[in-house]
């Protein structure tokens, strides 16, 4: 009996040692100092600028210098970026990490300290059983420098304080954005370096830097583009992507604009035309949307405001910003349900039954979380030049929308250069990378109808569609992220969750193939 106790007690100490060593060897001590890469992109690790557990490191990544960019004879980093790593400690720990990247172009990824508490929650949530790192993109959030662009942000406010058209809100915040393009210019920022492909050089940087073996890619909205320029950048490198509310290279924002608008009316038409509750309390709502926007077109209703941080009274809503706040309003999940009894009371001019819905419009067009200079810059570089003729075209289609459809054909002059020789839409040879694409049905801005693109591509890819949801799925559906856990897991079995409802072709969907019906 006392040789048994005895071995017992040994197999205990063994467990105990392996343990140690093990955490030890896990949890290695805070790192430190700089990791220096051939290119000169530098990773410097230092205190988190938060109150951090101590499984939190933070550092900056000083982005490659530009050839011929020297500073006192040394050449030197156009930005530092912000990179926060949360390490994971459990025994099935697994060595590839999950990198997130925020979307935009232009957003910040929550790195700031009264965000960061959303991160360590989310962290513990989606047992990721590996790394999760964070970064900021090149001019947004914490990066230094931030572009922010205090001229545009006015242009904004102002035009909701005049009673301006399409064309001339356009014309003046073009014209904010080109003097603080100017402003910029002068003051030697680095505005020329901005692009989905300087991104993902950064990114690589990242990975080389930290050391990781492969990765796991989390992209959502704009960075699920930057996400599969970086597979396509990098073959090897990557092991899976999770794309939610996907953005394809192939497509080019502003030649879909019109179509992106035309079909969220068509939404609220036919999500109201299909219910009889709805076509009971609201009537005709297709006719009450159009008598609406001719109502505003002459009599702009005026509706006081009562939150001073936006530094407004009193906001005009005319024809084109009732038509931009129903875009707007359709990022919400569940919005559907609500925007037939919004028009109703914008058609019967009851401004006090919309405070509520324009307070959370104008905070979401005034906020400073997004960099207007990024998005711009980006989307420019990235997609390549239209011309008048082709977005006549275009916009032959949409007769009615005509109006609220124009485009200032000189918005990316100011980075011309940098059109010419970058461009990504090209980046799309097929990969056997596994890739798990999320998509909202109600998502206004990168619809369903983008996903085939992104499926013909990634073969090995895992399409849920969720009803009732709109953009950014996994912010909305907890259920997502289980999905999630469970293809990291291993990406070669299709996860499963009671929430989901998986389409393997966007033909599958039940989207409505009606198309808006719009007056002549």
């Amino acid at each position: 009996m006392r040789k048994f106790f005895l071995s017992i007690a040994a197999l205990v100490l063994a467990a105990l040692a392996v343990f140690f060593i093990y955490q030890i060897n896990l949890q290695p001590a805070k790192p430190e100092g700089e990791v220096v890469l051939q290119n000169g992109a530098r990773l410097v690790w230092q205190d988190c600028w938060f109150s951090a557990p101590e499984y939190v490191h933070c550092a900056r990544l000083h982005t490659a210098p530009e050839q011929g960019k020297e500073q006192g004879g040394k050449k030197k980093s156009s930005f530092s970026l912000p990179v926060v790593v949360l390490r994971y400690r459990g025994f099935d720990r697994k060595t590839d990490p999950v990198l997130y990247m925020a979307g935009g172009p232009g957003s910040s990824a929550g790195l700031a300290e009264n965000e960061i508490s959303y991160w360590l929650g989310w962290f513990q949530k989606a047992r990721l059983q590996r790394d999760l790192v964070l970064f900021d993109q090149r001019g947004a959030g914490l990066s230094e420098p931030r572009l922010g662009c205090p001229e545009y942000r006015q242009a904004v406010r102002e035009g909701f304080i005049h009673n301006l058209s399409t064309e001339e809100k356009t014309q003046h915040t073009h014209a904010a954005l080109k003097r603080c393009y100017q402003r910029m210019e002068k003051q030697g920022l680095p505005i020329n370096e901005l692009s989905t492909l300087y991104s993902a050089a950064d990114v690589r940087d990242l990975m080389d830097a930290l050391g990781y073996p492969a990765w796991n890619l989390q992209g959502v909205s704009y960075s699920t583009r930057l996400a599969t320029v970086i597979e396509q950048k990098n073959p090897g490198k990557v092991r899976s992507m999770v794309l939610d509310s996907v953005y394809p290279v192939q497509k080019h924002f502003f030649q879909e604009w019109p179509t992106l608008l035309d079909a969220s009316l068509k939404k609220i038409f036919v999500y109201c035309d299909s219910r009889d509750t709805c076509k009971k309390e609201h009537g005709n709502i297709k006719t009450k949307f159009w008598e609406t926007v001719s109502e505003l077109k002459e009599n702009p209703l005026k509706i006081k405001v009562s939150d001073p941080s936006l530094g407004l009274s009193e906001v005009i809503f005319n024809d084109e910003t009732f038509i931009d706040f129903l875009f707007d309003n359709q990022y919400e999940s569940g919005s559907l349900n609500d925007l037939p009894a919004v028009i109703d009371a914008f058609y019967h001019r009851e401004s006090d039954l919309l405070k509520d819905y324009i307070l959370d419009f104008l905070q979401s067009r005034l906020q400073d979380s997004i960099s207007e200079v990024v998005f711009r810059a980006i989307e420019c570089i990235d997609n390549p030049p239209v011309d008048e003729k082709t977005m006549a075209t275009i916009y032959d289609k949409y007769p009615k929308l005509k109006p609220y459809l124009f485009v200032d054909y000189d918005a990316c002059k100011m980075w011309e250069k940098q059109i010419k020789n970058q461009g990504i839409n090209k980046l799309t040879k097929k990969s056997e990378v596994p890739v798990l694409i999320l998509s909202g049905e109600d998502d206004p801005v990168t619809p369903i109808s983008w996903v085939d693109d992104v499926l013909n591509q990634y073969p090995h890819s895992e399409f849920f569609s969720f009803p009732n949801i709109s953009h950014s799925v996994m912010d909305r559906m907890p259920c997502a992220i289980e999905l999630y856990s469970q293809f990291l897991k291993d990406p070669s079995i299709r996860p499963t969750a009671d929430c989901r409802k998986p389409l393997s072709r966007v033909s599958e969907s039940s989207e409505p193939e009606e198309q808006a019906d719009i007056p002549q």
